[in-house]
């Protein structure tokens, strides 16, 4: 039997201080790896809704960009964070318009691969 899934191991994640009025500042930037995590779909579409939930903000499509950077299988999932890796609330992003809260703007950078697997027979195999 033959099964072909869609599949991401691991991520990076780039992250800048975004000033309100001044907007992201480059001598901020940090660099973030997950090897461990894994996600498996039958479609890109479903492996698309599981990478959307594990980012935590809320991600509209203008936020993710498919094939990104010209990388064939790169998916990008930018949004705002705050320093302990949430989603601001609306309070938090009303006192960071104004100056007094500081947040991240972030990118989540997957590579899907499709995985094809086949059960193969053993018979004649020697241990």
């Amino acid at each position: 039997m033959v099964n072909t899934r869609f599949e991401v191991v691991g991520w990076m994640k780039y992250a800048e201080e975004d000033i309100f009025e001044d907007g992201c500042q480059l001598d901020s930037t940090t660099t973030s790896f997950g090897g461990d995590d894994r996600w498996s779909a039958p479609t890109v579409s479903n492996l698309v809704e599981q990478l959307r939930a594990f980012v935590p903000f809320t991600s509209d499509g203008d936020a993710m960009q498919l094939d990104a950077c010209e990388e064939l299988g790169r998916i990008d999932i930018s949004g705002m964070e705050t320093i302990d890796g949430n989603e601001p609330t609306v309070s938090q992003l009303e006192d960071w318009k104004r100056g007094e809260y500081r947040l991240w703007y972030v990118t989540y950078t997957f590579q899907v691969e499709r995985v094809t697997r086949e059960t193969i027979a053993l018979d004649g195999v020697t241990a």
